[in-house]
């Protein structure tokens, strides 16, 4: 965000600095964006006060819970990483450390008024940090899991959100016109945006909008994610945990990865049968997915 806010001119809009050592209950700073951590599992929250008059943001904050125990779990399971005499493989740390840093870069988003769009991963690949990303595994050329990352890409989405949402036109243009062509510049790029709503209900029908999935064709992703369980799995055992560990921990290690496959699946079921639309106007309709992605789905 920080990158899309400064080409719409606005410098130094995102930076990190401490709080003040004494700080009144009232007559908030709006320059502070505060952020409280809490070592309990749970959700993380960015949430923006706004003036109820104009709708302008007034504050944020966020509640950061702890996200490394889980993406360290899933590491241990696919990279079996605790082999006598060997180092831990650098993957481990990284890959918690990405998701942090896309968990810090979700929750601010949402101060800054951005929703949640779970048909970003349909754009691409790291289109946007306001979509739930799964994990992003290969394999080696001995066809073992050997890197756990998080997808990147251009952040397509967010920018042109943030394009629309903090860019400042001339007085003598016309505002609303504007900001209609920026929409439609999006529609014409291919950005769609689903939210909440229609994406984490079960019986959502929208074959683009998912929880925790990768890739613009989600059954090419289910097999590719089914390959690299299937040859996780056939190297799991003590190796996944630390020496000294109960063996009975191996349990609660298999399970994130003999589930790897369950957000990729319900992506690929979605498109049976889904329907694609859009938020829009009036004038717009919804249309049935053609036959042949229909067919291609249910054939894989």
């Amino acid at each position: 965000m920080g990158a899309g806010l400064r080409s719409r001119g606005i410098q130094e809009c995102i930076s990190r600095r401490s709080p003040p050592r004494r700080r009144r209950s009232y007559g908030y700073s709006l320059q502070h964006d505060p952020v409280g951590h809490r070592v309990t599992r749970g959700w993380s929250y960015g949430e923006a006060v706004t003036d109820p008059r104009t709708g302008e943001i007034i504050k944020g904050q966020v509640t950061w819970a702890v996200c490394a125990p889980p993406d360290y779990k899933i590491a241990e399971a696919l990279l079996a990483p605790y082999l006598d005499g060997k180092p831990i493989p650098p993957e481990m740390e990284q890959m918690v450390l990405a998701r942090t840093r896309q968990l810090a870069a979700h929750e601010v988003g949402h101060t800054l008024g951005l929703m949640h769009n779970f048909a970003a991963s349909s754009i691409g690949f790291g289109a946007s940090v306001m979509d739930y990303p799964h994990p992003w595994i290969t394999l080696d050329a001995s066809a073992s899991p050997h890197s756990t990352k998080l997808p990147s890409g251009n952040r397509a989405w967010d920018k042109a959100v943030i394009r629309y949402g903090y860019s400042e036109f001339a007085p003598e243009a016309d505002e609303a016109k504007s900001l209609d062509a920026l929409l439609r510049k999006n529609e014409a790029d291919g950005l769609r945006y689903i939210t909440d709503e229609d994406a984490r209900p079960i019986g959502g029908a929208h074959p683009y909008a998912h929880l925790w999935d990768n890739g613009p064709d989600a059954p090419a992703e289910l097999e590719r994610i089914l390959a690299v369980r299937k040859a996780a799995l056939a190297r799991f055992g003590a190796n996944t945990i630390r020496p000294g560990e109960p063996m009975v921990q191996l349990e609660e290690t298999l399970v994130p990865l003999y589930l790897l496959h369950r957000y990729q699946t319900e992506a690929a079921a979605k498109l049976i049968g889904g329907l694609d639309y859009r938020y829009a106007i009036r004038g717009t309709a919804r249309q049935p997915l053609p036959c042949s992605l229909r067919t291609s789905s249910a054939g894989r």
